[in-house]
């Protein structure tokens, strides 16, 4: 009774996460031909501001520049850093708008997967997030109305990042993943939140890739660190069951490399294989 008991919620996991597979196979991107948009190069022209960035206050020298203080300004001197200027370039302090590139691509390569390389944030209301399309001329935020498909938002904490479908942390960490691949024969990805389990905010997204295996269809394994990041939210109780059924241990993706691609373990010796 009690093994029963243990084999019960990985068989509803497994049986719930392959209805999922299903319908969110991912679909294979389409490769593009010349120049390829990416974080660190992406066309940053949208940028055209005419005012001080927000979080800083225009000071006039005098010289009759306008420049921009990141502090407060007292006897029209600034007590902090004079960031840009709205003026020419003079004093080794760069125009605003060169300021705000640079700051927004920096941003961009931390932040920002390749699908979405553009960051934008509007100190203001709080809120930050990466677009494949034009941003507001101050950066603030996209041009366009944000979807799914063209955005990605990048949320306040680190766990509200890893919890949050859709978000640029997920989106980054499944472009960046490191997935199975026999020689020229490639791989699909994705990844999904608990949304069955009623606490789809309070666990972390799972992600899987899909290897192209020799028959030309799609085997399917799970990223070692979200799988397990998602056990241990799900269920605690997942080390003792993989314990007694290392069969399952073949689904984990670095294993499943050592055991189907590089044929350096065979199924015997799953049952020696650590993963906890």
């Amino acid at each position: 009774m009690n093994i029963y008991k243990q084999i019960v919620p990985i068989v509803i996991l497994i049986g719930l996460l392959s209805v999922v597979y299903f319908y969110t196979l991912p679909k294979t991107n389409p490769v593009k031909e010349g120049f390829s948009e990416t974080p660190s190069n992406a066309d940053d022209s949208d940028i055209q501001i005419s005012m001080c960035p927000q979080g800083s206050s225009p000071l006039q020298t005098k010289n009759g520049d306008t420049d921009c203080c990141d502090g407060e300004i007292v006897d029209f001197k600034c007590r902090k850093n004079l960031i840009c200027t709205l003026s020419p370039t003079h004093d080794g302090i760069p125009s605003c708008v060169d300021f705000m590139k640079k700051y927004l691509r920096e941003k961009s390569i931390a932040n920002c997967p390749t699908k979405f390389p553009r960051y934008w944030e509007n100190p203001k209301a709080n809120t930050k997030g990466c677009v494949a399309g034009k941003r507001l001329p101050d950066g603030t935020g996209p041009k366009d109305t944000p979807t799914f498909e063209n955005s990605c938002k990048i949320q306040a904490t680190e766990q509200e990042n890893k919890n949050t479908y859709g978000s640029c942390y997920n989106t980054k960490y499944n472009e960046n993943m490191v997935c199975p691949e026999r020689p020229g024969m490639g791989s699909q990805r994705g990844y999904h939140g608990a949304w069955w389990s009623g606490s789809v905010d309070k666990v972390p997204n799972l992600h899987f890739c899909r290897p192209v295996n020799e028959t030309r269809t799609y085997d399917l394994c799970y990223d070692d660190a979200t799988l397990k990041l998602w056990w241990e939210a799900l269920w605690p109780g997942w080390r003792t069951w993989l314990k007694a059924n290392p069969w399952w241990k073949a689904n984990i993706c670095s294993i499943y490399k050592q055991l189907r691609i590089d044929k350096t373990i065979t199924d015997a010796q799953l049952k020696d294989i650590e993963y906890s």
